[in-house]
């Protein structure tokens, strides 16, 4: 295998994913300088967890030597890592979850299996049960701001709330951004280290397919959006009900699958 090629071959497709990145963070207004420290604590903190001996993490003077990093910069980074350490995936992913149980748990759905609307609080059905059963006690009225700020609830006249769509698809920039990496950037880079690991040690790979055409004329493309939003969002829905199924446990882990329209620029 020749190494220097396979290593420029890396770097250029390093190159070609940066790019949108750096689109999207100097849209929002973060620059190199910011994403240089970002980057520096994500190599210190993979360096430590996944290179350990015996359980421990990997100690100073290995860290420095695989990342290039001193270790006086590693030392200063650990410390400066704990700002970061909050899973950002809870924003999202409690309020996903809450309407997920809405749309799926017999308890809350109606004859035809459709959501009922719930009055904020009641001793059998309501929302605040909703949200205990699947936030503890996260504040009920919080996560009601929330679903209705995402529009993926409403109230109706008698004051009860009443979901509208099936997950959260935010309407502003920022919300917007952070969900996309979260949920979408985060999600298949994590799926392509992992089918790339060489410690896997014959562990079954993760499911992950592109499906691609080329040179597809603007007419064709334009009749194509409407044809793929209709069959992604069925897809979308189908997975929905699918991943709803297994039991909850304290201490599991999340799962997910996503799916993503692309054009070149």
């Amino acid at each position: 295998m020749n190494t220097a090629n396979t290593h420029n071959r890396l770097m250029r497709a390093c190159y070609s994913f940066m790019l949108p990145v750096a689109r999207l963070l100097l849209r929002s207004g973060v620059g190199f300088k910011e994403f240089a420290e970002l980057s520096r604590i994500a190599f210190v903190e993979v360096a430590s967890r996944d290179y350990g001996l015996r359980g421990r993490p990997t100690n100073l003077s290995r860290v420095a030597a695989m990342t290039g990093i001193t270790r006086k910069q590693v030392k200063r980074l650990r410390n400066v890592q704990a700002r970061y350490e909050d899973d950002i995936r809870i924003e999202f992913g409690l309020l996903n979850d809450i309407l997920e149980r809405w749309y799926t748990d017999r308890k809350f759905l109606d004859r035809e299996g459709r959501p009922k609307p719930l009055p904020m609080h009641g001793r059998r059905l309501s929302f605040a049960n909703l949200v205990k059963a699947c936030a503890g006690d996260l504040p009920a009225g919080a996560v009601r701001v929330e679903l209705l700020r995402f529009g993926s609830a409403e109230e109706d006249a008698k004051g009860r709330l009443q979901p509208i769509r099936r997950g959260i698809v935010p309407h502003e920039l920022e919300d917007k951004l952070i969900t996309a990496m979260v949920f979408g950037l985060r999600g298949l880079a994590s799926t392509v280290a992992f089918n790339t690991s060489v410690t896997r040690l014959g562990a079954a790979t993760r499911i992950e397919r592109f499906c691609l055409s080329d040179s597809i004329g603007e007419k064709s493309i334009g009749a194509m959006h409407g044809v793929v939003r209709e069959r992604v969002q069925l897809f979308a829905d189908q997975m929905t009900d699918l991943l709803a199924k297994p039991e909850r446990t304290t201490g599991g882990r999340r799962i997910g699958v996503g799916v993503f329209y692309y054009e070149d620029d």
